[in-house]
């Protein structure tokens, strides 16, 4: 059975006010979807989930009105790409470097299973970006290990970060010349 996680919408969407138990339930449903996929649905289902994350996280810290719901969400949305959501989250200062490297390494890898039939984890291109990721577990050495100990780190990593950005959320100000 096919899921999507989004668009059935059985994860989460609100930001403020959740919970640990929440953040796990979301967790659940995603690792459950991820562990029964074949491994270019895991490659999907996981920058999917992380694209959902990164949304949630923006949405979190932006000002609270239609424009910047605009700039993230919708068709044509300026800040509606993983890759956009990803280089702006890491220019306000809501996601790590390290966060932002692997983030843009696994996007490739999933632009690689999205856009070609043939590909897999032994596809040296692949092999090549795992290699790059720095968020893999240290002692793995096979290609779809790091991929997915690299994808779950940044998942289990984001869990909470919507929470933690909504207490700096930015506010409209007055802003006075002296």
């Amino acid at each position: 059975m096919e899921m999507n996680l989004l668009t059935e919408k059985k994860i989460s969407k609100d930001i403020p006010h959740r919970n640990g138990d929440e953040y796990f339930e979301d967790f659940g449903i995603f690792i459950d979807v991820f562990n029964s996929e074949t491994d270019r649905g895991k490659v999907l289902i996981a920058l999917s989930y992380i694209d959902e994350l990164l949304r949630r996280t923006l949405l979190a810290f932006l000002t609270e009105n239609d424009v910047s719901l605009k700039l993230v969400d919708g068709f044509n949305a300026p800040l509606g790409t993983l890759s956009t959501r990803n280089a702006i989250a890491y220019s306000l200062g809501l996601i790590l470097d390290i966060e932002y490297q692997d983030i843009e390494t696994l996007r490739k890898i999933r632009n690689l299973y999205a856009h070609n039939v043939h590909t897999s984890f032994e596809n040296e291109k692949i092999i090549n970006l795992c290699k790059n990721l720095r968020m893999a577990h240290s002692t793995t050495t096979e290609t779809k290990e790091r991929f997915c100990t690299s994808a779950i780190g940044i998942i289990t990593g984001f869990s909470g970060r919507a929470e933690c950005v909504h207490k700096y959320k930015l506010s409209p100000c007055v802003w006075a010349e002296k």
